[in-house]
C-alpha cells in the first residue's frame, strides 16, 4: 500500500508545485524603473507585464518554464536584457550583468512601395537565429513592430505579390542595437506589387472576351429564333386570317371607314365585276343598263360589287343593318341599324345619311347633306359600297 501511496503524493506535489510556480529573485544591482515580462520566444511580441517596480531586487514566480524567457527592460537607462526561464529557476535566481544578452524592446520595419506604403505583404525577420514574422494589412500602414529583438545582425524578408500575379521576396542586412527606443528599419521595394482590390484608380478586371467561334454559333442561334418566330406569326395569320381580321377592325386598328377632304383621298372603289344579275319583281323582268337616250326607261337601282341589285322601283329606300330596312345589310357590322335613306326626287334619286356611325359617301365624299345622285356614282354605306345606276 506504501509503495502505491508514495509516488501518488509526489505525482500530485509535483503538479501543485508546478501550478503555483517556482519564485525566483531578480537582483537588478541598483534602483532603477524596469518592467519584468515572461514568455515563450514566438510570443515575446504580445508578452504581458508581470511586474514593475524600481528597487534593486524582485522576486516572481515561473510556472511552467519551458521554452520562455524572462525578460527585464531598463525603462530608465534603455537597456534590455533576457535569460531563458529554465536556466534561471534552475539557479534560484538571476543576478543582472553584462554578460546576459541584450536585446531592443521594440523594432520596427517599415515597407514603402515609393511614397506609398505596402499594403499586403508578409514580414520575416531574422536575428541571431531568432526568427520572428508578421502578416501586414492594408490597417498597419506598410509597419511591422517587434518586441524584444536580440542585438546583433540579422535580415529583413519581405514577401508580396507582384503585379504579375507571382510572389516575390526582397530581403535587406540589419544591425540591431539594445535599448528602450524604437529601432526603425525601412525596405523599400524594388518592384511594383499587385493593386489591391480597394484601389479605386485601378480599373476593374476585363471578363474574358469569347471565341470567334462562340460570337458565331451565338448569332446563328439567334437569326434560327428569329426566323421560327416570324414563321409562327405568318402560320397563325394565314390560318386565321378572318378572325384577325375582325378583331383587328373591332379594336380600332383597321379603320371601317375614313372621312377624306377630297374625292381622290376618299376610300378606294372595288374593281367592277364584269357580271349581270337579272332580279325578277312583279312588274317583270330588268333588263341590263343600257345607254341613256332614244327610248331609255329610267330604273333606279343600286349594283354591289358582286354584281348583287336592288331595285329602288320609284319608293324611299332606309339602309341599315336593322331587319325591317328595304334594303338590309344585317351582316355588315359597320352599317348603323338605320343608316341612310334614298328618297325619289324627279326621275332619280336623292340620298341622305341618317346620322350613322361611320358615315354615307358619294365618290368617295362624305354627305353632310342630301346628295342627288348620279347615273354611275359610287355609293358607300360605311364599309359597303354600290354603284348607283338607271
Amino acid at each position: 500500500m506504501r509503495r502505491v501511496l508514495a509516488p501518488l503524493l509526489l505525482l500530485t506535489a509535483a503538479r501543485y508545485a508546478v501550478g503555483q510556480g517556482t519564485s525566483v529573485k531578480l537582483d537588478f544591482g541598483s534602483e532603477s524603473p524596469r518592467e519584468v515580462y515572461v514568455a515563450k520566444v514566438g510570443e515575446l511580441d504580445s508578452a504581458t507585464l508581470e511586474l514593475a517596480t524600481t528597487s534593486k531586487a524582485a522576486e516572481i514566480e515561473i510556472a511552467d518554464p519551458k521554452d520562455k524567457l524572462v525578460v527585464v527592460l531598463d525603462t530608465g537607462s534603455g537597456d534590455c536584457f533576457a535569460k531563458p526561464a529554465p536556466l534561471v529557476q534552475k539557479e534560484k535566481g538571476w543576478k543582472l550583468g553584462p554578460k546576459d544578452q541584450r536585446r531592443a524592446g521594440t523594432v520596427e520595419v517599415i515597407v514603402n512601395r515609393g511614397d506609398d506604403p505596402l499594403e499586403e505583404g508578409f514580414v520575416r525577420l531574422s536575428v541571431l537565429g531568432e526568427v520572428r514574422e508578421r502578416l501586414l494589412s492594408v490597417g498597419d500602414k506598410g509597419k511591422a513592430t517587434f518586441r524584444f529583438v536580440p542585438a546583433g545582425p540579422g535580415e529583413v524578408t519581405v514577401r508580396y505579390r507582384g503585379a504579375d500575379g507571382n510572389d516575390v521576396a526582397e530581403s535587406k542586412k540589419i544591425s540591431v542595437v539594445s535599448g528602450a527606443d524604437a529601432a526603425a528599419f525601412t525596405v523599400s521595394l524594388t518592384k511594383p506589387p499587385a493593386s489591391s482590390p480597394e484601389d479605386p484608380s485601378q480599373p476593374p478586371p476585363r471578363a474574358p472576351t469569347p471565341s470567334i467561334w462562340g460570337r458565331v454559333v451565338g448569332i446563328v442561334i439567334g437569326l434560327a429564333v428569329i426566323a421560327g418566330a416570324l414563321w409562327g406569326i405568318v402560320y397563325f395569320l394565314k390560318k386565321n386570317r378572318e378572325q384577325v381580321e375582325k378583331s383587328l377592325t373591332s379594336a380600332g386598328i383597321i379603320p371601317t371607314d375614313t372621312e377624306p377632304t377630297d374625292a381622290g383621298s376618299g376610300p378606294s372603289i372595288p374593281e367592277q365585276r364584269q357580271k349581270i344579275q337579272i332580279v325578277m319583281d312583279d312588274e317583270g323582268p330588268v333588263s341590263a343598263p343600257g345607254p341613256v337616250g332614244q327610248g331609255h326607261v329610267p330604273n333606279p337601282r343600286l349594283v354591289a360589287a358582286d354584281g348583287s341589285v336592288f331595285l329602288l322601283a320609284g319608293e324611299s329606300k332606309t339602309v341599315g343593318r336593322d331587319a325591317g330596312a328595304e334594303i338590309a345589310l344585317a351582316a355588315e357590322s359597320s352599317v348603323s341599324r338605320s343608316h341612310a335613306r334614298l328618297v325619289p326626287e324627279g326621275d332619280g334619286y336623292t340620298v341622305e345619311d341618317l346620322g350613322s356611325s361611320n358615315g354615307t359617301f358619294v365618290n368617295g365624299v362624305r354627305l353632310i347633306a342630301p346628295t342627288r345622285l348620279q347615273r354611275g356614282d359610287t355609293v358607300q354605306f360605311a364599309g359597303v359600297r354600290f354603284t348607283y345606276e338607271e
